[in-house]
């Protein structure tokens, strides 16, 4: 079990990387001015990151693959592809569920953010025509 959890980690890991690796455009273009100021340069911020991003996907994946078991946390689907097992059937209760408490979960999440954060932040906002563009 020991090396099937390791392999989970690294599988897990290695999509975050993928995933990293399409924000790199976005993090560069939200973070352009700061960095300048800051003294650090695009490839210190992307490897830093990167990094960041690749122990602790890591890490926290293996923590939970090896802790999934003891709380009955089922991930058959992925246990299947990654180890090469027999597929599980689909289980259409919990994709309902799932579906579900994410629409309420994401309109949760959009109301407190136009409601509580967004009144609150607004002074954090920069207009595009006050930034010194070099």
């Amino acid at each position: 079990m020991k090396v099937k959890t390791l392999k989970l980690a690294v599988v897990l890991a290695v999509f975050s990387v993928v995933a990293f690796a399409v924000t790199i455009p976005y993090i560069l273009e939200i973070t352009a001015l700061g960095l300048e100021e800051k003294g650090v340069s695009a490839s210190q911020l992307i490897a830093g990151s990167f990094l960041n991003m690749a122990i602790s996907t890591f890490l926290f994946s293996f923590i939970g693959a090896k802790l999934a078991p003891k709380v009955h946390l089922n991930y058959g689907w992925i246990r299947s592809l990654i180890y090469g097992t027999d597929r599980p059937a689909w289980d259409y209760r919990g994709i309902k569920l799932a579906l579900g408490w994410g629409v309420i979960g994401s309109v949760l999440l959009v109301m407190i953010d136009q409601l509580v954060f967004s009144p609150l932040t607004k002074h954090l906002l920069i207009n595009p025509e006050e930034l010194k563009v070099k």
